[in-house]
């Protein structure tokens, strides 16, 4: 079972503890029920080519500290027994990162959150606190600051009170840490006395907390709970009246873990299943433990939330609204594909443009200034004619000097595909001019591997001064690969094969295609097995990454490739797809046409949906990984 997929598993042992509880919810005849309802990379560096044997001799326990290529060229190079990302010295490079969520992986520190002192508000209430300002307030009776400076979240017999603390967390993309201080006496004989922080949805904080998971300490009851999905997933004795530390760890793989200062415990850990949607933390509880000769009520005394950043690449969190608009548009509604997004160096986000086709033609749009794209005036940029008589697909925009350059796939009579460029106006002029079009490469192209007949669906990317195109290549066979092109002079518009190559095949000679990834016909499980198309290069994180779609049968999803050269390539997501079609709605059968994009701090996956009848221009969003 998958620790993403489980809602509710104990998947470690526990010392000195309780493991009665589990899978029990928190209503109960005490306040159980407090927890109720529910750009551009660097140059590649140089390499000395061998291709099976360490050309430059092993060098004992410093593989990947030197050339971090050597994590991944199918090689032991210091020849301590471990083969690239397995090795020690490999281990915590960006590479070697992507996908995983280990100790050495997560280790980028991001903002965090605390409970601000409230000494200054002792003995008032949360929403007249003026530390309290950014928090969010809710339920009643409303939650108190007690004589010590203590929250006490109040609430009543049967509802939630507490806050909302300023900001998120995003437990898919990084390993968060929540460390609070709690007390809860345990001699409220008869009353309710909880005290809970949760890691939840915005529509499930309300009356009645229903948390992907935290933890909840009842004095009442006298105990501590571990909590998923608002059911208690685990639970063990409250030793004494005292105030106790607890640490509850979420890690990227759902595996979610309590641990505390209290004797007898050493840690909890579950599986719990997590939203790739950003979370809240909330502090909330029930009690009906007031008056003044009422024992102090249970209270946070402090808390601490921190995050360390994972490179998780399915990590996405899919949007609901369509990126360009749907209705009444001057296309064929329905027929919209390849998405491409672009933005000229040091320009405004005014000047941002996104390529799409639809219904043979190529259309720009720019930012409507709400999130989504509107189409330009003018109709359509590049239209069938008697030059092109069926049209243009896959356009892919690359910023030059002072204009764009159009990747795009034209089709012959007989349907063949070839990659063209073509030219936009000077001074980034919304126009393009067929007179400048030419084919990226001359097929065929003769190659050991077969013949490449067409060529289709490139992108570029800059890698120091040089670009580099990642394309689709049909073989005389009919086998689809994907290939890497060189660029020569952009003022001549020549591309050549460069030095650029696929896992483990060493030097390439100039005047052959590149492999860098086949459909997997050899895995009939591969959501690749049958077809691979629509690459498309960005780098992140510093890391080249490589999406493209693969085919099963009728359904497309979305994988990765991952590069520290634009050389050796790995897959990112331990060959598992990052996007995959949802079965209901805009992308029930299809995701494809990757398009990623860093905005700010936030990456994007643009992409077409496919409902198995109609296409749409959809987006996937994620904070960018850190390093």
């Amino acid at each position: 079972m998958s620790a993403r997929a489980a809602s509710l598993l104990v998947i470690a042992s526990l010392v000195g503890c309780t493991a009665a509880g589990a899978d029990r919810d928190p209503h109960g005849p005490t306040d159980a029920s407090v927890m109720a309802g529910n750009d551009a990379g660097p140059a590649p560096p140089e390499h000395d080519g061998g291709s099976g044997t360490d050309a430059g001799g092993a060098s004992p326990g410093r593989e990947g500290l030197d050339n971090a290529a050597e994590c991944f060229d199918g090689l032991d190079n210091d020849a301590v027994g471990g083969l690239d990302c397995a090795d020690p010295g490999c281990g915590a490079t960006a590479v070697c990162c992507v996908g995983v969520a280990s100790d050495a992986c997560c280790n980028a520190r991001l903002p965090g959150t605390a409970l601000p002192s409230l000494a200054a508000c002792a003995g008032g209430a949360a929403s007249a606190c003026s530390a309290l300002a950014s928090a969010r307030v809710f339920g009643g009776p409303e939650p108190i600051v007690d004589a010590e400076g203590a929250l006490v979240p109040n609430g009543g017999e049967s509802s939630d009170s507490g806050i909302v603390l300023e900001g998120e967390v995003h437990p898919r993309t990084a390993r968060v840490t929540v460390r609070a201080r709690i007390a809860a006496p345990t001699s409220c004989d008869g009353c309710i006395d909880a005290v809970a922080v949760s890691l939840a949805n915005d529509d499930a904080i309300g009356p009645s907390v229903r948390g992907v998971t935290g933890l909840l300490v009842s004095g009442s009851r006298g105990d501590v709970s571990l909590l998923v999905g608002g059911a208690v997933a685990w639970t063990t004795p409250l030793p004494d009246d005292a105030p106790h530390d607890y640490v509850l760890t979420v890690d990227p793989s759902g595996v979610v873990s309590l641990s505390s200062d209290m004797p007898g415990i050493l840690e909890a850990r579950v599986a719990a299943a997590l939203p790739d949607a950003a979370l809240r933390v909330v502090v909330h509880g029930r009690t009906t433990n007031r008056g003044a000769s009422s024992e102090a009520p249970a209270r946070l005394v402090s808390l601490a939330i921190e995050s360390s950043g994972c490179d998780i690449p399915d990590a996405l969190a899919r949007a609901t609204s369509p990126l360009a608009p749907s209705g009444s548009v001057p296309w064929v509604s329905g027929s919209e594909r390849a998405p491409s997004i672009a933005r000229p160096e040091d320009a405004p986000e005014s000047a941002t443009r996104l390529a799409f086709a639809a219904g043979g033609a190529i259309w720009l749009a720019r930012p409507d200034g709400a999130g989504g794209f509107v189409p330009l005036d003018g109709g359509a940029v590049l239209s069938p004619d008697d030059q092109l008589p069926f049209g243009l697909r896959d356009p892919h925009l690359v910023p030059l000097e002072d204009r764009w350059l159009l990747l795009a796939t034209a089709l012959d009579a007989e349907g063949r595909r070839r990659v063209v460029r073509i030219e936009g106006g000077a001074d980034w002029a919304d126009t393009f001019d067929l007179e400048t079009m030419r084919n990226l490469v001359t097929l065929p192209i003769v190659d050991p591997e077969g013949d490449v007949v067409e060529l289709d669906g490139a992108s570029a990317v800059r890698a120091g001064s040089a670009l580099y195109v990642a394309a689709r290549a049909i073989r005389a066979s009919g086998e689809s690969a994907i290939v890497l092109l060189r660029a020569g002079s952009e003022a001549d518009g020549a591309f050549e094969l460069g030095d650029v190559c696929g896992t483990g095949c060493g030097s390439i000679a100039e005047g052959g295609t590149i492999a860098v990834h086949s459909a997997r016909e050899d895995d009939p499980r591969a959501f690749d097995h049958d077809e691979v198309a629509a690459p498309a290069l960005v780098h992140q994180g510093g890391v080249y990454r490589l999406y493209y779609a693969g085919r099963r049968g009728t359904r497309w999803s979305i994988g990765l490739l991952v590069s520290i050269d634009l050389r050796f390539f790995r897959e990112g997501n331990e060959g598992a797809p990052v996007l995959t079609p949802s079965g209901q709605g805009a992308d029930a059968l299809g995701v494809l046409d990757p398009e990623p994009w860093i905005d700010g701090d936030t990456f994007v996956l643009l992409h077409t949906a496919s409902d198995g009848v109609r296409t749409a221009l959809r987006r996937a969003t994620q904070p960018a990984p850190v390093r």
